[in-house]
This record gives structure tokens, C-alpha cells and sequence, in this order.
């Protein structure tokens, strides 16, 4: 998907599900490249969307200088057996920026909800992430609710991390890089490393 804008219907609860084979083409939503530009999913009214994964494929995909934008959206069920089940951010410029919305109930080998890579972005406000997991069973390696790499500054903002289950960091596993975090809650996570926040590492 290029820069677009998607209005999902917000007079009443949608609820969208990936039913697609887990392939580049068919299966998670997919944005990115040099001339990508910006791909905004938001609401249009006082109901939150739900775009779910139904534990086929990662829900979204943030290629190399791509960039994304979540208002008012759930999540969910987003599945991956190498990275991160909800969100992906790669690396060289790629950015994801998320505004009252909810990353919940994904499962991934390395990172449960959103991981990002190196020379990623992420700005996360008035937000959830809740309920994710990482399934890598290494002591010390997979973030329950964001695996942090990148070099990059980037903040979290009036957000609630908790109930996230990992190895490295239950509710954030912190590799690289610069991450703020303000008037945020991060708690009821937990993991053999690092229940809240792990610092260092793979």
C-alpha cells in the first residue's frame, strides 16, 4: 500500500480481518519503499476500528522508508514466527507514528506487538499496549510489548504498557538507541529478564 488515507467507519464498531495466505503479497498490510510516502488508518467517528490479524500473519509491515499513521485502531491477533506479531517498523527511516489506539493480543517469536529496527521511529501517545508475547524461549531475547533497536530518538506519551509476557523485557525490551518515556504506565508485564523495561541485550 502507497501513501494513502483510509477512513475506517467510526459511527459504529468495524471489526476487519485479514483472511489472506501469510505471503509479502497476500498477506499483512504492507507499506514502504523510497516513494512509499505515508500511509494513514484512522477512525471517523467515537467507535475504535479493529483491524485483526486472525493469527495468520503480522497485521502490518513498515518497510525501508515508509511511514504510517494509527488513529483510533486496534491491533490484534497478528502472528509471526521471525519477528513481531502486531507492528514491524523496519530500519532507514521507516516511521510509525500511533495516536489512541490499541496494540493487543499478538504474538511473535522476537517481539509480540511492535518492534523497531534499526534507524526506525516510533511515537506512541494516549495509546495501549497490552496483552502481547513473545514466544522465543532464550533467556534474555523477545519483547512482550516493544522491542526497541533503533539509533533514533523516539517517545512514548500518556501510554499504558502491561499485561505483555516475554524473555527480554516484558513490556519493553530496549536494545539501542534513544527511548523516552513520559507520564506513561508500564506494569503487570512480565518476563525471565526484565519484567517492565530491559535494558541491553540482543
Amino acid at each position: 500500500i502507497q501513501a494513502d488515507t483510509i477512513n475506517l467507519p467510526g459511527s459504529k464498531i468495524t471489526h476487519y480481518v485479514l483472511t489472506a495466505g501469510a505471503t509479502d503479497d497476500t498477506g499483512d498490510l504492507d507499506t514502504g519503499g523510497a516513494s512509499a510516502g505515508t500511509l494513514i488508518i484512522q477512525h471517523s467517528g467515537s467507535f475504535i476500528s479493529t483491524i485483526d490479524g486472525n493469527d495468520i500473519d503480522r497485521v502490518l509491515e513498515i518497510g525501508t522508508g515508509g511511514g504510517a499513521v494509527l488513529d483510533g485502531i486496534t491491533i490484534t491477533n497478528g502472528t509471526s514466527t521471525a519477528s513481531a506479531g502486531g507492528i514491524q517498523v523496519g530500519g532507514n527511516g521507516a516511521i510509525l507514528s500511533v495516536f489512541n489506539s490499541s496494540i493487543t493480543n499478538n504474538v511473535g517469536a522476537d517481539t509480540g506487538g511492535i518492534v523497531v529496527l534499526a534507524g526506525g521511529l516510533l511515537s506512541l501517545n494516549d495509546s495501549r499496549v497490552t496483552g502481547n508475547s513473545a514466544t522465543n524461549g532464550v533467556s534474555g531475547v523477545g519483547a512482550g510489548g516493544i522491542r526497541y533497536f533503533s539509533t533514533i530518538g523516539s517517545t512514548i506519551i500518556d501510554t499504558t504498557i502491561s499485561g505483555n509476557t516475554g524473555n527480554g523485557g516484558g513490556g519493553v525490551g530496549f536494545v539501542a538507541g534513544t527511548l523516552s518515556v513520559l507520564n506513561s504506565t508500564i506494569s503487570g508485564n512480565t518476563a525471565n529478564d526484565g519484567g517492565g523495561i530491559r535494558v541491553g541485550g540482543d
